[in-house]
């Protein structure tokens, strides 16, 4: 078992969670026969909630404690490409409960959905902050960053797949860069670009208002999703954000339209960067791009040299 699961164990086992990972549609059935004599009900609620709901993870406070290890169940969803945000939604569920007291504010169970993915209340987002730094615990992951970093000099894509192979296995790419881009102290940011409108233009596709005379349908362009800068990054000036588009001759858009080598790098200018029709000040960038899908995972090495 690698270190970080075991820390995962350990933490739910001090929160009284059993955390348990469906991985296929036969597992509802089998883990509520399980359960079946002290909890009927419990595997027509997991079929409600992962097969007929989006829930990507379930917190069920057991009905009688005394049959059981744990006072609660995590029942977390493992299934095809939930695979990869399994162990992040685990410590997610692990998280609230260390956060907010059950006496107070747990009711009985809590789901969490996709929808959290994309729009979090202030709450959600402290939870997320907290499972980020659980789920890349920092004295179990920095020896192996640490060797990383003495043998290629800074962070790279091929790097943090070692990393996250190495200490945490079950965790995103995505997830593990975030951890690993903050965790280094050299000035380093990561996005994730894909096609999108500007928020403006996509407002007033959503708004339903009718007009006279129907306005052209704007055009989906690539965009920032989500930047991420460290605290180096940001002293050293960079101010590239979400929604702005990426330039036609970034190492981004290249690796976006299978241009460009997927393990290579490229030296630019934060400068090529627009916004509102001002550019952006200069910066030398390393610019590491892999597409994953229908988007652009990019990390930017800044440079004030």
């Amino acid at each position: 078992m690698n270190s970080s699961q075991t820390l995962l164990d350990v933490v739910a086992g001090l929160q009284s969670v059993k955390v348990l990972f469906i991985e296929a549609d036969e597992d509802i059935p089998r883990l509520g026969e399980e359960y079946e004599r002290d909890w009927p009900e419990l595997v027509g609620q997991l079929r409600h909630e992962f097969l007929d709901r989006d829930t990507m993870g379930l917190v069920v406070a057991h009905p009688n404690p005394l049959a059981e290890a744990h006072r609660y169940l995590a029942f977390i969803d493992s299934r095809g490409d939930r695979a990869v945000r399994a162990y992040f939604t685990a410590w997610h569920e692990i998280a609230h409960l260390l956060l907010q007291p059950s006496q107070l504010s747990f009711s009985g169970f809590r789901r969490v959905t996709t929808n959290l993915l994309t729009a979090k209340d202030p709450l959600e987002a402290l939870v997320d902050q907290v499972a980020g730094e659980l789920a890349f615990f920092g004295p179990l992951v920095r020896p192996t960053l640490d060797d990383e970093l003495r043998r290629t000099g800074r962070l790279t894509m091929n790097g943090i797949e070692r990393v996250r192979t190495a200490v945490t296995p079950k965790a995103s790419l995505s997830s593990c860069v975030h951890a690993l881009t903050r965790m280094v102290e050299s000035p380093t940011a990561f996005l994730v670009a894909g096609m999108k409108l500007k928020p403006s233009e996509a407002r007033a596709m959503s708004s339903g208002q009718l007009t006279l005379i129907d306005p052209a349908r704007p055009v989906e362009r690539l965009r920032v999703i989500s930047a991420f800068p460290n605290a180096a990054a940001k002293d050293a000036g960079f101010a590239i954000f979400p929604h702005m588009r990426v330039p036609p001759d970034s190492k981004v858009t290249r690796v976006f339209r299978g241009e460009s080598d997927e393990e290579g790098v490229a030296a630019e200018d934060q400068k090529m960067w627009e916004s509102g029709g001002r550019y952006l000040d200069p910066l030398s960038l390393r610019v590491e791009g892999r597409r994953l899908g229908d988007v652009v995972y990019a990390l930017m090495n800044c440079s004030t040299v």
